[in-house]
Parts: C-alpha cells; structure tokens; sequence
C-alpha cells in the first residue's frame, strides 16, 4: 500500500520529493507522507523535479504546463517566439557547443533592458 498525501489524496510514491529526511507530497502542500503539519500548506501539484539524462523534455514540459494557469502558459509563450525568433536568426540552440559567454551575454541585454525602460519612463513624463 502506498501512502497518500493527507492533504490532496495523491499517491506520495508517484510525486514525492524528501527534504531534511521527511517525505512531502509536493512543494505546495506542507504535508508529509503521513500528513503531519511540516509547511506552509497551499494547493497541491506534482512536483517538478530537475531533468535526468533520460526524462523527454518534451513530455515533462507538458507536464509543467498542464499545472499552470492561463497568465502562466502566457509567459511561457512569449519566451517561446523568442527561442523560435533566436533559431531562425542564429540556428538550433546548442548549450553544450555553444561558446558564448553567457554571463557577459545576460549583463550585456540587462544593460539593453535597462536602457529601454529609461528610455520609456523618460518618454511618458
């Protein structure tokens, strides 16, 4: 028998993350395995863990966004016309090839992010 999360009725076995020893069912609940008290509690979710070499990104990210809300799946949607508007402009995203610096390439757009807000504000007054 596997135990369930006290607060949402889920299988703990099948969405479980262990922290200082105790079993959660998710990050959302505060619950553990045995529905004492351990957080915050809030909504429950299966928790979304860091990839391992064999998870299919593609199926994990549809499991990410069949937990988010529709202002969520929106922001989503934006970063991915950037990525799509980057593969057409530079080609396919290749982390591991790839030899850009990328600190100095976010400092260097963070300066371009804050120049564009300045310029706007600037703009409106």
């Amino acid at each position: 028998m596997s135990d369930l999360c006290a607060a949402c009725g889920l299988d703990v076995a099948a969405h479980r993350v262990v922290r200082g020893g105790r079993v959660y069912c998710t990050d959302y609940c505060g619950k553990s395995a045995a529905g004492d008290v351990v957080g915050e509690a809030g909504a429950c979710a299966p928790i979304v863990t860091a990839p391992t070499a064999e998870a299919d990104p593609r199926a994990e990210l549809d499991g990410i966004v069949a937990q988010l809300g529709p202002d969520e799946v929106k922001v989503l949607v934006a970063i991915s016309r950037r990525l799509a508007m980057g593969r057409r402009v530079y080609g396919t995203l290749d982390i591991a090839g790839d030899r850009r610096d990328w600190k100095w390439e976010a400092t260097d757009e963070a300066l371009d992010l804050a120049v564009y807000l300045s310029a706007e504000l600037l703009r409106r007054r």
